[in-house]
């Protein structure tokens, strides 16, 4: 069973998880890739939520690799055919880089059709914000920017809201010529649309994920987020950094501005394109956790030998929550023929300490649900069309169905979390007197303690600030 979980990972294209896993677990000897030398050799007490390997590996391209030569000779992803149908693989696809976008030459017809005509079209009166620039640990990163830019246009290219092609045309060619304008990483998406609007006049920074030639970094993301492995020299420094003005990059690569019209700011203001952006990321990176977590619960099982009476069908089937159900199935499979398991003899277990392992369908299943959710509500924004608006008013309401959705999906993420933790914890150490890794466990509860809980723990602060904004004010929309 233990090499079927291996293969399982493998074959899941996350081995640089491979060397980081199976230290942990005296049953195996350490896996090192040939095809991945660069790998880390240094443990994580929380592999699977690391975020050096998430945007290495979940993402499938690399943070310094945006535009290789093979994503740039790839066939151009079309935007705006008759019927297509986005999907947020898509959205992720141009997030990574890995994907060219064009137009669609009937989409873009039927989009100029609908636009005023050149000499009917009244630009607004734009002045720069005075504002000081936002800090770069309040900025979206680099993949976040692109995803938001590809889901506004997404929505300009499928609506019928008058926006001028020369607007769609501007937003391909920042995606393909990686040029990425500095957004914030807002509590609500009118704050982050505004910024972009702003951005078809050319006004303000850039966003890149390597700092300024010859700088050194002199801060990591405030969101307690930055990576187990920051002291090592393999790693690229915390991101994202404020490049140089949009006007000068633009200048640079031959791009000028398009400008807006009062009714263009309105519709590219407009939505919860924002959020939706940012959250295809997140519902496709949660698949790819969800996965990652059920195999390192299996390893965590085998290797504790602990008791699976509750991941057997009759058992979960009882209690009728088909996340839970498929979750346990998943379970049973790559434990199968297991010699270890059931071997634990937990009369010394102090009550709920086991609760990680025999919950785990139930917990890795209410993950999966609160996925299907999040993805039915970002695939409907993506999907959906920009409208014309009303005077100086949007024509539709965004749904609040998206931030709860997503709200859900982040207390699953959370969840799932502090159970991989607990689970690597009492690998380390024990139950009942019985197990442990002896030597080495010292580090392993350092960056337990330190690094991963402290991680969780703003997490959930963030998460708890929102959701208390979301019960004192029930039309609250943020991000």
């Amino acid at each position: 069973p233990m090499q079927a979980i291996i293969k399982f990972v493998g074959s899941s294209r996350q081995r640089v998880l491979l060397p980081i896993i199976c230290p942990l677990f005296p049953l195996s000897r350490t896996v090192r890739p040939r095809d991945c030398p660069q790998a880390p050799v240094s443990l994580t007490g929380l592999p699977v939520f690391d975020r050096y390997i998430l945007d290495q590996q979940i993402t499938g391209v690399k943070v310094l690799g945006l535009h290789t030569s093979t994503a740039m000779a790839a066939k151009a992803f079309t935007i705006g055919g008759i019927g297509a149908q986005p999907s947020l693989d898509d959205v992720v696809k141009i997030a990574q880089g890995g994907l060219v976008v064009a137009l669609d030459a009937a989409g873009a017809e039927r989009v100029k059709k609908e636009s005023p005509a050149p000499k009917s079209f009244q630009p607004e009166t734009f002045v720069p914000s005075p504002d000081a620039a936002t800090p770069p640990q309040q900025l979206l990163d680099v993949q976040q920017t692109r995803a938001v830019l590809a889901t506004r246009l997404l929505t300009v290219m499928n609506g019928r809201s008058g926006t001028r092609v020369q607007v769609a045309d501007y937003l391909v060619e920042m995606l393909n010529k990686n040029i990425l304008p500095a957004l914030p990483a807002a509590s609500a998406d009118p704050e982050v649309l505004s910024r972009l609007a702003d951005v078809c006049h050319g006004a303000g920074a850039t966003v890149t994920p390597l700092p300024p030639s010859g700088s050194e970094p002199s801060s990591a993301p405030a969101d307690g987020n930055s990576s187990c492995h920051s002291g090592s020299s393999r790693h690229p420094p915390a991101g994202p950094f404020t490049g140089p003005a949009l006007s000068e990059a633009l200048s640079q690569a031959g791009l000028t501005p398009p400008g807006l019209s009062g009714a263009e700011r309105v519709v590219l203001g407009s939505g919860c394109c924002a959020s939706a952006g940012v959250g295809a990321l997140a519902v496709q990176g949660g698949k790819q956790l969800q996965s990652l977590a059920t195999a390192v619960a299996a390893l965590s099982c085998e290797a504790l030998g602990v008791q699976t009476k509750s991941f057997e069908a009759d058992v979960v089937e009882a209690q009728g929550y088909k996340g839970a159900v498929a979750a346990a199935d998943e379970l049973r499979g790559l434990l199968e023929g297991s010699k270890r398991v059931d071997t634990l003899k937990d009369k010394g277990a102090a009550p709920g300490e086991l609760a990680p392992f025999t919950a785990a369908p139930q917990r890795l299943g209410a993950l999966s649900e609160a996925l299907s959710a999040a993805y039915t509500c970002v695939r409907s924004e993506v999907q959906s069309g920009a409208l014309p608006p009303r005077g100086t008013a949007p024509l539709a309401a965004p749904s609040p169905l998206l931030p709860t959705c997503m709200l859900d999906l982040s207390r699953a993420l959370l969840a799932t979390a502090r159970d991989s933790a607990a689970r690597c914890r009492a690998v380390v150490r024990g139950v009942g007197g019985s197990g442990g890794c002896g030597a080495g466990a010292g580090g392993l509860e350092e960056q337990l303690s330190g690094t991963v809980e402290g991680g969780i723990a703003a997490a959930q602060a963030q998460m708890a600030a929102v959701g208390r904004v979301m019960m004192e004010d029930v039309d609250a929309m943020p991000g």
